[in-house]
């Protein structure tokens, strides 16, 4: 059912690719950008990036028991991190080029290891939530005009090995 309401609230009908979705004679683990858990009906992973997704995604879409990954990169919707904090498992975040302006709420997910959250609208502003996830090892905030200084809270990333932060407008090096 939680499969069924992304589809339904993000204009499933006229994804690009949407083979097997809302087909009650396949598994929705054969589903198009659908990854479940080896051996089991658990959804690991959506995978649907640049697949003409419209629409505000339900925030049950963090229902899902065993999720580990969501890519929705380069689609025209709406995500909130309302509700993030019931993905425990969720490791893996790929939001790029969603017109996020905020990632309010972000913090409540210390277990992402990486975040792509590349060629958003963070204007002028470091999004702070970051500093809280101290599991974050891979960081990709390229095409941000995020501007002026990094605060020393950076540092306390002590798991993060990689940053990418091209044309973010930064006008200093990363605190160690």
């Amino acid at each position: 059912d939680i499969l069924k309401a992304i589809y339904n609230a993000l204009r499933g009908p006229q994804w690009t690719l949407s083979t097997n979705w809302l087909n009650d004679d396949v598994s929705f683990c054969l589903w198009h950008g659908i990854e479940c858990v080896s051996g089991t009906e658990s959804v690991r992973g959506i995978r649907l990036p640049q697949n003409d997704l419209e629409g505000d995604v339900p925030s049950v879409i963090f229902e899902l028991a065993n999720l580990e990954e969501i890519n929705l990169a380069g689609n025209q919707i709406a995500f909130s991190f309302e509700g993030i904090d019931r993905a425990s498992k969720l490791e893996y975040l790929n939001v790029d080029k969603i017109g996020l302006k905020t990632l309010s709420g972000l913090e409540n997910a210390p277990q992402l290891k990486l975040l792509h959250v590349v060629g958003n609208d963070f204007r002028g502003v470091f999004p702070e939530e970051i500093y809280s996830l101290a599991n974050l090892e891979v960081l990709y905030l390229s095409d941000n005009d995020i501007g002026g200084r990094l605060h020393s809270a950076m540092a306390a990333l002590s798991n993060l090995v990689y940053l990418q932060c091209y044309e973010c407008g930064l006008d200093q090096s990363i605190p160690t």
